[in-house]
């Protein structure tokens, strides 16, 4: 099982087509927390303004099945959208 929020995702998503080419019994969360926390706090300490980390925020949930993968969005405990 592979957990993070959205922008810590963004770093390993190469490797999440073999996964998908392999298929091994791996569940993937991804939080969608909207905030690049890292890039916030780096340039915080450089004395810039954190509007520079802003960025669009794909869909996660749609990146599943464009990678053949399956995806579910939810958006509050006991809800999903999908299968």
């Amino acid at each position: 099982m592979s957990m993070s929020g959205d922008g810590g995702f963004s770093v390993p998503m190469g490797d999440f087509l073999p996964l998908v080419q392999y298929g091994p019994p791996v569940k993937v969360v991804v939080f969608n927390d909207s905030s690049p926390v890292a890039a916030e706090r780096d340039l915080s300490i450089f004395g810039l303004p954190s509007r520079a980390a802003t960025r669009r925020n794909p869909d996660r949930a749609a990146g599943g099945p464009a990678t053949g993968a399956h995806g579910v969005r939810v958006g509050s405990p006991g809800s999903s959208q999908g299968p």
